[in-house]
């Protein structure tokens, strides 16, 4: 629900909470209370919203600051810090195993547990989280430099960049960009697989204009003003695209657009 003032979003978000609970009564279904609650997103750090509840069968749902939500942590602030410490948290357990493990085991199994392990923490949900503030991602992105540093067994003083060209991956940040840039890839080769708010989300310069330029064929950026602006995914998104060489957008297929990109990437980072 959304509103120009905060009682207008809880008024709204009671009719339909009540509506839903009519539903289910009617398809003999029940609402988990216990398992229901609710956020408060707002531009301001602090809503006036003590005097407004949420209810659900005459039940006052529970507020939260954050919930888990298809394996994501999303936090009223948006910030997800509350996302990258649950992460943080589920990688840092691995880490004394993975110091008994080194030893044990040779190169590529050890290579292996990391791809079947910790990969699949980091690359979850990265389009989303990993677009925060280098404050909150950056302790991940040391755990995850700790951890692969434990596996190859290198020293401190190791290059950080030999340690992921190792692994054939990427750092956090790179991963994030190698994420939203396969998004877009999608959009020009692949649209039809996109959700259907997503199929006309960006526009080229030539749909916004008429006259021919070198950037008619780039996507169009908007005009922000703002540090949230800034990270708005449509504008992120187009800034980066724009700024691939031209080959490897011209590159339809996705597996080998991937594969280019990624390499691309590594470059870029070394």
């Amino acid at each position: 629900m959304f509103g120009n003032c905060i009682d207008d979003v809880f008024s709204n978000a009671n009719i339909v909470a009540s509506q839903l609970d009519e539903w289910f009564l009617a398809n003999k279904l029940s609402v988990n209370i216990d398992k229901t609650c609710y956020s408060v997103f707002c531009s301001n750090r602090t809503c006036d919203d003590v005097n407004n509840v949420v209810k659900c069968n005459d039940n006052v749902l529970a507020k939260v600051h954050s919930c888990k939500y298809l394996g994501v942590m999303i936090d009223e602030q948006l910030s997800w810090k509350t996302h990258i410490d649950y992460v943080y948290s589920k990688l840092l357990k691995f880490t004394g195993i993975f110091y008994k493990l080194r030893s044990k085991l040779c190169s590529n199994v050890l290579k292996k547990i990391y791809y079947a392990v910790v990969h699949p923490l980091l690359i979850y949900g990265i389009e989303i989280y990993a677009n925060t503030t280098k404050n909150h991602i950056s302790r991940l992105v040391v755990l995850n430099n700790k951890i692969l540093r434990i596996l190859q067994y290198k020293p401190l003083n190791y290059n950080v960049n030999k340690l992921y060209n190792n692994y054939d991956t990427l750092a956090i940040p790179e991963l994030h960009k190698l994420q939203l840039l396969c998004f877009v890839h999608k959009y020009f080769y692949k649209n039809h697989q996109l959700p259907t708010s997503f199929m006309e989300y960006f526009s080229l310069n030539t749909e916004i204009h008429g006259y021919f330029t070198r950037s008619s064929n780039n996507l169009h950026l908007t005009r922000v003003n703002t540090s949230y602006g800034l990270k708005c995914l449509k504008y992120k998104v187009s800034q980066l695209w724009n700024a691939l060489p031209t080959d490897l957008k011209r590159t339809a297929n996705a597996c080998t657009f991937k594969r280019k990109l990624k390499n691309y990437l590594i470059h870029c980072a070394n």
